[in-house]
């Protein structure tokens, strides 16, 4: 009665055939996958086994034979490979822009496709600030602005299509690295009495926006440009208008022009010194309408 029977490997084999194939413990005979893994049409094409029977009689005889195993090839869904991290720097819409920018490469596997010379095909969802190429760049669109403080980070789904349209998808996470975002300042009107003296404050602080959320991060104003000097003078950090050396008087002087310009200092823009007015500042035109008393 045979009791036994064993596959081993004696030619050259990629595969040890012996950790690719068994035998079935409830079918005699029966060659069955051992790690269905290992079965792969693009590694090894065919397996040559050594099966060995063995029976329980006096002495244990036993005889050997050869066994030919075909793979045939099936078509599998490309692989996509590589880290699943990206990373921008905010205002790469504003820097170079109308010029795209790639964040990233697909490193996609399909030996079918690869063996035929055939293209994958690629998708990219959703697709309003990214896109991919048919080459599989990851890239920012031309027309695309980036801002840390909107949205951090960006979750996309990348597919990748063979030939015969099997599918793998992929999600990316693309993370935006802050940067700083000049201050912004509009236009401005302050209304005053001719009867403010000096020292006085000139209606409410001046308005501006610095759309950075540190809270170490300040704006500093000046007044570069106004009809008398000295004649009015701005608070450094408050952005407070005050009178200084012009007297008022409506009967000459109905209005005043100041141009103020500002500047974000400390956190991501920089030390607040007199090196922080060469970066990129913003200017407003600011109105003083003087009332009569």
């Amino acid at each position: 009665m045979i009791t036994r029977m064993t596959i081993t490997d004696h030619v050259v084999n990629f595969m040890n055939p012996s950790k690719v194939f068994s035998f079935s413990e409830n079918v005699l005979g029966q060659i069955i996958v051992l790690t269905p893994e290992y079965l792969d049409y693009e590694m090894q094409q065919q397996y040559e086994l050594l099966v060995r029977v063995t029976d329980n009689g006096f002495g244990r005889m036993s005889d050997v034979a050869n066994v030919r195993v075909a793979v045939l090839d099936v078509n599998e869904a490309p692989a996509i490979m590589g880290e699943a991290s990206l990373t921008i720097e905010e205002n790469s819409g504003l820097v170079g822009h109308g010029v795209e920018q790639t964040i990233g490469e697909l490193d996609v596997k399909d030996i079918e496709d690869s063996l035929k010379n055939l293209n994958l095909r690629y998708t990219l969802m959703p697709d309003d600030t990214f896109e991919v190429t048919k080459d599989g760049s990851i890239k920012r669109r031309i027309d695309a602005h980036i801002n840390f403080e909107e949205k951090s980070m960006h979750e996309l789904t990348v597919s990748a299509i063979d030939s015969d349209g099997l599918i793998s998808k992929k999600t990316f996470y693309v993370t935006v690295t802050d940067k700083n975002d000049p201050p912004t300042i509009q236009d401005q009107t302050r209304l005053v009495k001719e009867s403010l003296t000096k020292g006085d404050f000139i209606g409410a602080k001046l308005e501006a926006h610095d759309e950075d959320k540190s809270p170490s991060q300040i704006i500093m104003f000046r007044i570069i440009q106004q009809e008398f000097s000295n004649g009015f003078a701005i608070h450094k950090t408050s952005g407070q208008l005050i009178l200084d050396l012009h007297i008022l008087d409506y009967e000459k002087y109905e209005s005043h022009t100041l141009i103020v310009e500002i500047v974000d200092c400390n956190g991501l823009a920089g030390p607040c010194n007199i090196n922080a007015w060469k970066r990129v500042t913003a200017k407003s035109q600011i109105t003083i309408q003087v009332s009569d008393v």
